[in-house]
Protein backbone atom coordinates (compact mmCIF):
# COMPACT_ATOMS: atom_id res chain seq x y z
CA UNK A 1 0.00 0.00 0.00
CA UNK A 2 1.24 3.47 -0.88
CA UNK A 3 0.48 6.29 1.49
CA UNK A 4 1.86 9.21 -0.44
CA UNK A 5 4.63 11.57 0.62
CA UNK A 6 3.52 12.44 4.15
CA UNK A 7 3.74 10.29 7.23
CA UNK A 8 0.71 8.33 8.41
CA UNK A 9 0.27 8.99 12.13
CA UNK A 10 -3.13 7.41 12.82
CA UNK A 11 -5.17 4.49 11.45
CA UNK A 12 -8.63 3.14 12.32
CA UNK A 13 -10.43 0.12 10.85
CA UNK A 14 -14.12 0.01 9.93
CA UNK A 15 -16.32 -2.98 10.63
CA UNK A 16 -15.45 -6.06 8.66
CA UNK A 17 -11.80 -5.05 8.40
CA UNK A 18 -12.00 -4.47 4.63
CA UNK A 19 -11.83 -0.65 4.77
CA UNK A 20 -9.96 1.75 7.00
CA UNK A 21 -9.01 5.41 7.34
CA UNK A 22 -5.63 7.02 7.86
CA UNK A 23 -4.44 10.51 8.69
CA UNK A 24 -1.14 12.25 9.14
CA UNK A 25 0.94 15.39 9.14
CA UNK A 26 -0.39 16.58 5.78
CA UNK A 27 -3.87 17.02 7.32
CA UNK A 28 -5.46 14.65 4.79
CA UNK A 29 -7.93 11.92 5.73
CA UNK A 30 -7.72 8.89 3.43
CA UNK A 31 -10.17 6.03 2.94
CA UNK A 32 -8.56 2.70 2.01
CA UNK A 33 -9.83 -0.68 0.86
CA UNK A 34 -8.19 -4.09 0.61
CA UNK A 35 -8.88 -4.05 -3.14
CA UNK A 36 -6.55 -1.11 -3.95
CA UNK A 37 -2.99 -0.12 -3.10
CA UNK A 38 -3.91 3.56 -3.12
CA UNK A 39 -6.65 5.37 -1.17
CA UNK A 40 -10.11 5.30 -2.77
CA UNK A 41 -10.72 8.81 -1.40
CA UNK A 42 -8.52 11.56 0.01
CA UNK A 43 -10.09 14.48 1.86
CA UNK A 44 -7.57 17.31 2.03
CA UNK A 45 -6.97 19.56 5.05
CA UNK A 46 -10.01 18.24 6.94
CA UNK A 47 -9.00 20.12 10.08
CA UNK A 48 -7.98 23.22 8.16
CA UNK A 49 -4.65 24.93 7.85
CA UNK A 50 -3.27 27.06 10.62
CA UNK A 51 -4.14 30.73 10.28
CA UNK A 52 -1.03 31.62 12.26
CA UNK A 53 2.38 31.81 10.64
CA UNK A 54 4.22 31.28 13.94
CA UNK A 55 6.75 28.46 13.98
CA UNK A 56 5.17 25.16 14.97
CA UNK A 57 1.55 26.23 14.52
CA UNK A 58 1.24 24.35 11.22
CA UNK A 59 0.93 21.08 13.17
CA UNK A 60 -2.46 22.13 14.54
CA UNK A 61 -4.06 20.93 11.31
CA UNK A 62 -2.32 17.54 11.38
CA UNK A 63 -4.46 14.52 12.14
CA UNK A 64 -3.17 13.15 15.44
CA UNK A 65 -5.83 10.52 16.20
CA UNK A 66 -8.62 8.49 14.61
CA UNK A 67 -11.32 6.14 15.85
CA UNK A 68 -14.11 4.06 14.31
CA UNK A 69 -17.15 2.87 16.24
CA UNK A 70 -17.36 -0.89 16.44
CA UNK A 71 -20.09 -2.30 14.19
CA UNK A 72 -20.98 1.13 12.84
CA UNK A 73 -20.20 3.58 10.06
CA UNK A 74 -19.21 6.34 12.51
CA UNK A 75 -15.63 7.65 12.65
CA UNK A 76 -13.90 10.55 14.41
CA UNK A 77 -10.69 12.46 13.72
CA UNK A 78 -8.71 14.63 16.12
CA UNK A 79 -6.20 17.42 15.63
CA UNK A 80 -5.08 20.58 17.40
CA UNK A 81 -7.42 23.00 15.65
CA UNK A 82 -10.11 23.07 18.34
CA UNK A 83 -12.47 20.39 16.99
CA UNK A 84 -13.06 16.67 16.82
CA UNK A 85 -14.59 15.95 13.42
CA UNK A 86 -17.23 13.24 12.97
CA UNK A 87 -17.54 11.22 9.76
CA UNK A 88 -19.98 8.73 8.26
CA UNK A 89 -18.54 5.92 6.18
CA UNK A 90 -20.52 5.52 2.99
CA UNK A 91 -19.72 2.75 0.51
CA UNK A 92 -16.62 4.34 -1.04
CA UNK A 93 -16.47 7.79 0.52
CA UNK A 94 -16.59 9.68 3.82
CA UNK A 95 -19.30 12.20 4.65
CA UNK A 96 -18.77 14.97 7.22
CA UNK A 97 -21.36 14.82 10.01
CA UNK A 98 -20.24 17.68 12.22
CA UNK A 99 -17.69 18.62 14.84
CA UNK A 100 -17.26 18.73 18.60
CA UNK A 101 -15.44 21.68 20.21
CA UNK A 102 -12.28 20.87 22.17
CA UNK A 103 -9.35 22.90 23.49
CA UNK A 104 -5.94 21.31 23.03
CA UNK A 105 -4.34 18.63 20.88
CA UNK A 106 -6.51 15.53 20.50
CA UNK A 107 -3.82 12.90 21.00
CA UNK A 108 -6.10 9.87 21.29
CA UNK A 109 -9.73 9.07 20.48
CA UNK A 110 -12.16 6.29 21.21
CA UNK A 111 -15.83 5.94 20.40
CA UNK A 112 -17.78 3.99 23.01
CA UNK A 113 -19.17 0.62 21.84
CA UNK A 114 -22.68 2.04 22.37
CA UNK A 115 -21.87 4.96 20.05
CA UNK A 116 -23.15 7.40 22.66
CA UNK A 117 -19.80 8.93 23.70
CA UNK A 118 -16.49 10.03 22.23
CA UNK A 119 -13.61 9.96 24.71
CA UNK A 120 -10.45 11.89 23.84
CA UNK A 121 -7.02 12.31 25.37
CA UNK A 122 -6.15 16.01 25.34
CA UNK A 123 -2.69 17.53 25.63
CA UNK A 124 -0.89 20.85 25.50
CA UNK A 125 1.42 19.38 22.83
CA UNK A 126 1.14 16.79 20.05
CA UNK A 127 1.85 13.26 21.26
CA UNK A 128 4.61 12.60 18.73
CA UNK A 129 6.78 15.65 19.45
CA UNK A 130 7.02 19.17 20.79
CA UNK A 131 6.36 21.14 17.60
CA UNK A 132 3.75 23.38 19.16
CA UNK A 133 2.16 24.16 22.50
CA UNK A 134 -1.31 25.44 23.31
CA UNK A 135 -1.01 27.42 26.53
CA UNK A 136 -3.79 27.30 29.08
CA UNK A 137 -4.67 23.70 28.25
CA UNK A 138 -4.47 20.99 30.91
CA UNK A 139 -3.53 17.47 29.92
CA UNK A 140 -6.43 15.10 30.56
CA UNK A 141 -9.46 13.46 29.03
CA UNK A 142 -12.63 14.90 27.57
CA UNK A 143 -15.92 13.06 27.15
CA UNK A 144 -18.48 14.20 24.59
CA UNK A 145 -22.00 12.80 24.52
CA UNK A 146 -23.25 12.09 21.01
CA UNK A 147 -26.90 12.75 20.28
CA UNK A 148 -28.38 9.62 18.75
CA UNK A 149 -31.60 9.39 16.83
CA UNK A 150 -33.53 6.17 17.39
CA UNK A 151 -34.82 4.66 14.14
CA UNK A 152 -38.56 4.30 14.26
Amino acid sequence: FRGGGASIDAVAVFRGGQQWISGGDDGHLSLWTMMRKKPVEILRDVHGKSASSAAGDECRGWIHSLSCARGSDLAASGSGNGFIRLWAHRERHLEALGSLPINGFVNSLSIAPSGRFVVSGIGQEPRLGRWSKISGVRNGIAIHRLPLVDPE
